[in-house]
């Protein structure tokens, strides 16, 4: 069941009425059964692994939050069982071709998930992250392990954030589970108003983005290196609207039933650096990893060469979790090297600045700093979108090779898939997208400045923003949920 299906409408509205009626004792349960019943439509069998990996972690925990004298040991176990699972069914093929003891999945493989028909379970490496998170936290005896194991899996398949998070953090979920919530009007619609929002930025702005880069990247070979500029441009745009548009559509999600999930993006295209990139795209990700990754291995505090190889290791495994190919490894590498450099030329940079009167923090710095951070993310974004290694390099390389001015104004652009009133629609609603976030970076909430208009004119932009979505939103056969580009990975 798709977020962008009216059957997942339904569904919530369903949730929404029994939630509300049910003692508040009984709110969680409603919950619980509303999340299984979400992962089940999707695959019956999958679910079985979901049961296996919650059950590891829950046991584990329950051991290692006493003190126990195989407390390292059973917590390795826990942890070991969820990345088993994970690497076996997500990365096999991959494993199997770079590693000797690849024969161990290869026989996973073929005994039970090609003979099972088993398919990778909806969120693994989402819940993965969770579960793990939780296990680590209960043996820092960070606080106490769940006793009850239905509460502790509706921590882990919570449905609005089951698909693509944010990656749930226990102690940020667990209280507002037992909360008792009461329905409330203001808080509804905004619940509902993110939503909106989050459908605009999948189906009007991602999904229109995504058909002219699907049309230029499929014909990489013959298109023009302008062409290939603006779809990697665009691509950047898409993945940004897709996932934060589906992140928007599960806060408001939840945010109907009185639950907060923590925020996820922070305008990414506004970052000054690198590093402020990762501070601000997929946050419960970034933080996650420099929480149980970074840190554990030694962060930056045992010299400057060991926290170079720790930034690799981190983005090395970052992108190896969005997907088991070389060219997410090197689009992770290409991030960790994009850090090291920063550090590496800070000194310098100071002193242009210094040298040019240009002042640290002015506007012109900036502005030179978000350009140039923005332009190798967008480069990384290259490696990110091809199918392999080779083509990405044979992209960049078109891209320098056949450039083209005149592809900007004799019409070439509207042959790849959308019609120039089509890639017009795209540009304005892509410059409502950043204008929005320009307006956050400043401190200014547009859904405040919306609430603070006449009730004629706050429903004139709500029935602008809903039909804008029924009307040049992206529709299609085959429309389901791995539309989603996260929902891959």
């Amino acid at each position: 069941m798709s977020f962008l299906s009216i059957a997942f409408l339904m569904f919530v509205l369903s949730a929404f009425c029994l939630y509300y009626i049910a003692p508040y004792q009984l709110q969680w349960v409603v919950l619980l059964a509303a999340s299984l019943l979400f992962y089940l439509m999707f695959d019956k069998r999958a679910a079985i692994f979901l049961l296996i990996s919650t059950a590891a972690v829950f046991a584990a925990a329950l051991y290692v939050g006493g003190n126990g004298r195989f407390r390292k040991c059973v917590a390795a176990l826990g942890a070991a069982v969820n990345i088993f699972l994970l690497a076996a069914l997500k990365y096999h093929t991959f494993i199997e071709e770079v590693m000797p003891a690849g024969v161990i999945f290869s026989r996973f493989r073929t005994g039970v998930i090609e003979r099972f028909s088993l398919v990778i379970p909806l969120g693994i490496s989402f819940y993965t992250l969770s579960l793990l998170g939780y296990l680590a936290d209960v043996y820092r005896k960070k606080y106490e392990p769940e006793r009850n194991y239905l509460k502790f899996l509706l921590f882990a398949c919570f449905f609005p954030h089951i698909m693509q998070g944010p990656i749930a953090r226990y102690n940020q979920l667990a209280d507002q589970f037992q909360q008792r919530h009461k329905p409330d009007y203001d808080r509804t619609m905004y619940a509902v108003q993110y939503m909106v929002w989050g459908y605009i930025k999948k189906m009007v702005i991602a999904d229109r983005a995504g058909i002219f880069v699907d049309a230029v990247y499929g014909s990489y070979g013959t298109a023009g290196g302008t062409e290939l500029l603006i779809a990697s441009i665009f691509y950047s745009i898409q993945i940004y609207a897709d996932f934060s548009g589906c992140v928007d559509i599960a806060a408001g999600t939840a945010k109907l039933f009185d639950i907060d999930l923590m925020q996820n993006f922070r305008q990414p295209y506004l970052a000054s650096s690198i590093k402020d990139f990762w501070k601000r795209w997929h946050i419960s990700l970034s933080s996650w990893y420099m929480e149980y990754v970074y840190f554990p291995i030694g962060g930056g505090y045992k010299g400057k060469l060991r926290r170079y190889v720790n930034i690799v290791v981190v983005f090395c495994i970052s992108g190896l979790w969005h997907g088991a190919g070389w060219h997410y490894i090197v689009w992770g590498l290409l991030h960790g090297c994009y850090q090291i450099t920063e550090y590496l030329l800070r000194p310098l940079k100071k002193r242009t600045a210094a040298m040019l009167g240009i002042k640290d923090g002015s506007a012109v710095m900036r502005a030179v700093q978000t350009a140039a951070t923005f332009l190798s993310v967008n480069f990384a974004w290259i490696f990110f979108r091809a199918g392999s290694v080779h083509e990405a390099i044979g992209i960049v390389a078109s891209i320098f090779r056949y450039p083209s001015l005149w592809a900007l104004t004799d019409g070439s652009l509207y042959g790849y898939g959308l019609s120039g009133n089509m890639f017009h629609v795209l540009l304005a609603w892509t410059a409502v997208l950043f204008f929005t976030d320009i307006m956050h970076e400043r401190g200014i909430s547009i859904r405040e400045k919306i609430a603070g208009q006449s009730l004629a004119v706050r429903w004139i932009i709500y029935y602008t923003a809903v039909f804008s979505v029924i009307i040049l939103g992206t529709y299609g056969m085959g429309y389901h949920a791995s539309d989603f580009i996260y929902m891959r990975f």
